[in-house]
């Protein structure tokens, strides 16, 4: 990236801007977003490690979009730290085994997800179920380390024990600010893929965080149905995206 054209970094910019206004409205979508359309042309590792630090700083900032962070902390502290222990094991996956598998599995996941809630089939589990929110945890934590892409496990345990969207988002974010820390640790102490230009870097992270408050704006004057259905179209758009990209590398 350190010889990127105008054109490139112009692409860039949008593509940060749009998927952090995404992010601020809804809670999720700027790693799934920049990753998946930049893992195309750059590698999914070297997408991983340019979308880390503006996706810490938003996910950090978005902990405190909402309800007091003590509650968030309070109920969803299982949940975030068994994500963390998955995205360390996540990360290491993403230099062993093919992403292609991952995601194959994650779209597919994702699309019968969807295809219930659409259906009227809702989920309800209890929010003081430890084992339910170790399972989701970790497996949302290994599938996010690796791909990037945590928040679908996450929202489908979010939806079955609240319909309160700032929590849903605080959670999510809780659970994604611990695994930006995993994806720092594990890939700081690799060989980084590629040079980053600095100045590219820091007018990135300002970019996404000026437009993701533009994001936590309009999610403040989104009723909540129309919060719930409009995440589960931005879930389809990415588990049909991930389904024919995954379906294109492996044939």
């Amino acid at each position: 990236m350190t010889d990127a054209t105008f054109l490139e970094i112009l692409a860039l910019v949008l593509l940060f801007a749009l998927a952090a206004v995404i992010h601020g409205a809804f809670g999720i979508g700027f790693p799934m977003i920049t990753t998946s359309v930049m893992s195309i042309f750059i590698g999914i590792q070297n997408a991983i490690i340019l979308t880390l630090w503006p996706a810490l700083c938003i996910n950090l900032l978005l902990v405190f979009s909402g309800r007091p962070v003590g509650q968030i902390i309070k109920r969803y502290w299982l949940l975030a730290l068994v994500a963390l222990i998955g995205s360390f094991v996540g990360v290491y996956l993403l230099f062993i085994i093919p992403q292609t598998i991952l995601q194959l599995s994650l779209s597919l996941t994702i699309l019968f997800y969807v295809y219930t809630q659409f259906r009227g089939h809702t989920l309800r589990l209890s929010a003081d179920n430890v084992g339910w929110a170790i399972g989701f945890g970790l497996l949302a934590g290994v599938i996010g380390g690796a791909t990037n892409t945590m928040a679908p496990i996450l929202l489908i345990y979010l939806f079955s024990v609240t319909e309160d969207k700032n929590e849903i988002a605080q959670g999510t974010n809780l659970c994604f600010l611990l695994g930006k820390v995993a994806q720092a640790v594990v890939i700081y102490s690799q060989p980084v893929a590629e040079t980053l230009d600095n100045r590219l870097f820091v007018g990135l992270m300002v970019i996404s965080i000026a437009a993701m408050y533009g994001g936590v704006f309009i999610r403040q004057r989104v009723p909540t149905q129309l919060f719930r259905k409009l995440i589960l179209v931005i879930l389809l758009m990415l588990a049909v995206f991930l389904l024919v990209t995954s379906l294109t590398k492996m044939f």
